[in-house]
């Protein structure tokens, strides 16, 4: 259900959203209709709240709850507050200038489809500096773009890409591919187009639709290697880190996906393909965790593994070392970031999971003296959280990983944020009945809940606690 009205739960959602992951949502009111939109497609007890355009004095109270040392993100659909398109805001002039003078250092990270984005708000946005645009394009054609988005100022928003280009700004862009609509050849084409613009990576998404979807937004889920094999096959063509989302990784291997061009990662000769061992003598656990490492680190020293088949030759701030017991197909190679701390290296990398996440899981354990522990998981997440526990999971304790199908949103829906109770209920009635293996302890993803343990349809994970005698903790 959608809830028009500003109440204190919203503000709520608002304030948290700002605190945790820095997202300051502006408006709820987008201008065009996308066919792919996933809040067309929910169920109607989906709690999703509109917002319309947010006040200036709103806005203010929100950035007291932020931080200025991190990016500013506009415009990101990651919350239960249904965002729109940042630039129809009436007082988006004024909204940035108030961002920049309150975080006069923070990069701002805004979410757009482009419509809006003409020479004058783009000359504007240079002038504030530190911006950083997500172009949703889709597709470089006109008419594609109009059949996929009923957008009336398509062409305004292909040319955006080529003066983001001009203006010297920093951006990204992203397709939701649907070669069955558009075929692939469009998608090649916006790809290469974006490149020729400037952009700096291009992300490519599996699309998604839910049991209420139309016909024609279904698909067989073959797609999904499909588009992976052709993502694989367009980053020959290209320059630009190319990625494809969401992945279904099968390791947790620190592999390099992209490097930026003129960022440090490239300039001390890291490329794709290239495998992290090691950040400052530290082992290299996971992508996230070796991305944070980097992240935060100055000047930091990797130990990388490269296959030998490129043939590149590198800068001199690279040193050699081959090791034939590793595999005579590779060598391994300590390279010098120079970056400040707190610097992106401009490394792009798959996301997997971070150690911690496990290590949580731990306490949680150690907390309930558990003896047995049962983790509820996506089934996107369930493999690499199999070999994370397998891995890092420290606790004289049996542990089993069960994926919990996507029932109440159906379709091709498979991810953890969009679980609900009642997707674990069911899940855990058939693995009780099942398995004859009774766990003490039931831990649950906490994306897939809101501060008070409510999911998207409103009902609490305690509720499971009750249903099945058992203690459940949403992590």
């Amino acid at each position: 259900m959608y809830i028009k009205n500003s109440n204190n739960y919203i503000r709520t959602l608002v304030l948290q959203s700002a605190q945790n992951a820095n997202i300051l949502p502006l408006t709820s009111v987008c201008n065009v209709q996308c066919i792919f939109c996933s809040h067309r497609q929910n169920p109607p007890s989906v709690e999703a709240f509109r917002t319309g355009h947010r006040s200036l004095r709103e806005i203010k109270e929100t950035l007291d709850f932020m931080d200025a040392n991190k990016p500013v993100v506009i415009g990101e659909s990651v919350t239960r507050i249904l965002e729109g398109e940042p630039f129809t805001h009436p007082q988006i002039v004024s909204v940035l200038k108030l961002i920049r003078e309150r975080m006069p250092a923070a990069n701002i990270r805004i979410t757009s489809n482009g419509t809006l984005l003409d020479k004058i708000m783009i000359d504007f946005l240079a002038s504030l500096g530190g911006i950083t645009i997500n172009l949703s394009l889709n597709s470089a054609d006109v008419r594609m773009r109009q059949i996929l988005m009923s957008d009336r100022r398509a062409q305004e928003a292909v040319l955006a890409a080529e003066l983001l280009g001009s203006a010297g700004l920093e951006w990204h862009g992203s397709i939701v591919a649907m070669p069955w609509l558009t075929g692939w050849t469009d998608i090649e084409k916006t790809v290469l187009y974006m490149e020729s613009c400037g952009a700096q990576t291009v992300r490519i998404f599996m699309p998604g639709y839910t049991n209420l979807a139309e016909k024609q937004l279904r698909f067989k889920l073959s797609l999904w290697s499909e588009l992976k094999n052709f993502v694989l096959e367009l980053r020959s063509k290209v320059s630009l880190p190319l990625t494809f989302e969401p992945q279904m990784l099968a390791d947790l291997r620190a592999e390099i996906t992209g490097v930026l061009k003129a960022s440090p990662a490239q300039a001390a000769g890291l490329r794709a393909g290239d495998r992290v061992l090691s950040v400052n003598g530290k082992e290299a656990l996971t992508r996230v965790q070796v991305f944070s490492n980097i992240l935060v680190a100055s000047n930091p020293r990797l130990r990388v593994r490269r296959t030998k088949k490129s043939g590149i030759t590198l800068p001199g701030n690279i040193s050699y070392e081959y090791n034939a017991a590793i595999d005579d197909a590779s060598e391994e190679l300590e390279v010098r970031v120079f970056k400040e701390r707190g610097q992106t290296s401009g490394l792009v990398m798959d996301y997997d999971l971070h150690p911690d996440m496990i290590y949580d899981m731990v306490d949680a354990a150690r907390k309930n003296r558990a003896n047995s522990v049962l983790v509820l998981t996506s089934v996107l997440a369930e493999q690499l959280i199999k070999i994370g526990v397998e891995r890092f999971f420290d606790y004289p304790a049996e542990v089993q990983v069960l994926a919990a199908a996507n029932h109440f949103f159906g379709g091709s829906i498979m991810s953890a944020g969009l679980l609900t109770v009642d997707d674990f209920a069911l899940a855990l009635r058939e693995w009780l009945n099942d398995s004859g293996w009774q766990p003490d302890l039931i831990l649950l993803p906490g994306l897939a809940f809101d501060l008070k343990g409510r999911d998207l349809s409103g009902k609490s994970y305690l509720d499971l606690s009750e249903e099945f005698g058992i203690v459940v903790v949403a992590l």
